[in-house]
Parts: structure tokens; sequence; C-alpha cells
């Protein structure tokens, strides 16, 4: 049976979202470690593109297949971005690799060590050498300027 696993990097739709402390309608931003650690987002979207072209392209079938973002951007730069898109300056609380090590000790289950250990890897960010399997198609992936753009112009007052 022909299979493709796709292991995406870090949501932008989901780590650059209130649900997990980055909230830009209100100008407010919880980064994991310094910030500073390189990150490539992936807008979900492209994911899901890839995850269709897969289908039928045989550089993805029988393979694991890992997609990143189109650009290596700090979670600082992301915050400095939404902040001159959306012309406010960010309230920023940084929380120490050290507490989150913390918090992975005192984890009660299986569920809380998850949530905490995808933290870490957070403010460890992504190793620079880390190919992205998007670039064996033609396609334009979306940007965390794209994403700032859509988010402040859908969802602003």
């Amino acid at each position: 049976m022909p299979y493709t696993i796709l292991r995406s990097g870090f949501l932008m739709e989901v780590w650059l979202s209130p649900m997990l402390g980055f909230d830009p309608l209100n100008a407010r931003a919880e980064i994991y470690g310094t910030g500073e650690q390189s990150i490539r987002w992936i807008s979900v979207l492209d994911v899901a593109r890839y995850a269709v072209a897969s289908l039928e392209n045989p550089y993805a079938i029988g393979a694991v297949r890992t997609l990143t973002g189109p650009e290596p951007i700090s979670p600082r730069q992301v915050i400095g971005l939404f902040e001159r898109e959306g012309r406010s300056i960010f309230e920023v609380t940084r929380v120490p690799v050290e507490a989150l090590q913390r918090q992975l000790q005192d984890a009660a289950d299986p569920l809380q060590k998850s949530q905490v250990g995808l933290k870490i890897a957070y403010a460890s960010g992504e190793p620079p050498d880390r190919e992205s399997a998007l670039g064996a198609f033609s396609t334009r992936l979306r940007t965390v300027a794209d994403y700032a753009r859509y988010v402040l112009s859908t969802f602003t007052k």
C-alpha cells in the first residue's frame, strides 16, 4: 500500500495564536526560551496543499517528509513584524527553559508532558540545516508576514 508520512514543523496558525500565548489582537505574546532561536514557521494551508500534491508525486510516495516554512524567523522577529503591521507594541512574557523543564518534571499526565515538551522544542528552535520537503513542489509558501497581514486585517476592529 502506498504511503507518505508528513512531519510538519511549527504551524503558525497554532503557535502564533492566543491558544499558545500569542495574541496579536491584544498585542501580547508569551515566548519560550530567549526568543532568539530560528523557527521555520509553516502554514497549515501549505501542509494541506503538500498532502494533496503528494498523492501523485513520486518524491512523496513511500517516504517520510519533513515540512517547514520558507524562512527562518525568531519569535522576537515575529513579534517585531506584528508590531510593525499592527502599529502597536507588544507586552512580552518570556518563559525560561528552566521553568519549562520544571513544568515537565511536575507534569501529572502524558498530555501535559507532551505540551511542555513541544514548548521546550520551540525554545530550542530548529536545526539550521533542516531542509523542507516542500522544495520538491513548485508552490509559493505563506510567510509569517503573509499570516500577520491576514490576521490583522481580518480580525481587527
